[in-house]
């Protein structure tokens, strides 16, 4: 039988250390069933049809966010979210305020329950906990520019 290290799922408190102005220099982890998952579909042909399918909408769109498909090993209260960003239009540079304002067109944590005019907001109803740009030492997915997205429900 392998030996693994035991993986400790990442909180909300370790998550706070890093931002948009201080992303992790460190690795984060994925639980070991996800890392294979991703390890496997990065090698196969899904992988470069999945860029080219987020490139493609990105002829249309500044942003498109999704819930990622192969999150890092948080406790089971946090969302791990990726919104890519057109790379045309913005190029590789870290534009923090654009960054903050399309993370803000998917996000809106100060909707009013009560109003029922909001019923039809389709903006995601959560607090975000913090979010970033992987430095390049760490971000798998090169081609495009893109940022982790970390939330959690609404109390």
């Amino acid at each position: 039988m392998e030996n693994k290290k035991i993986l400790y799922q990442i909180t909300e408190e370790f998550l706070k250390n890093y931002s948009i102005e201080n992303p992790p220099l460190i690795s984060l982890y994925r639980d070991y069933h996800i890392q294979e998952n991703y390890d496997s579909f990065r090698s196969s042909d899904k992988f470069f049809i999945f860029i080219d399918n987020i490139k493609e909408l990105l002829e249309e769109k500044v942003s498109v966010l999704q819930l990622n498909d192969f999150p890092y090993y948080t406790t089971d209260n946090i969302k791990h979210y990726i919104l890519w960003i057109n790379n045309k239009k913005y190029s590789n540079k870290l534009d923090k305020i654009f960054i903050k304002n399309e993370i803000n067109k998917y996000f809106d944590t100060n909707i009013d329950a009560t109003n029922t005019q909001n019923a039809q907001n389709i903006k995601k109803r959560e607090n975000i906990i913090t979010y970033w740009v992987n430095t390049s030492h760490n971000s798998s997915i090169k081609d495009i520019l893109h940022t982790h997205i970390f939330t959690k429900k609404l109390e």
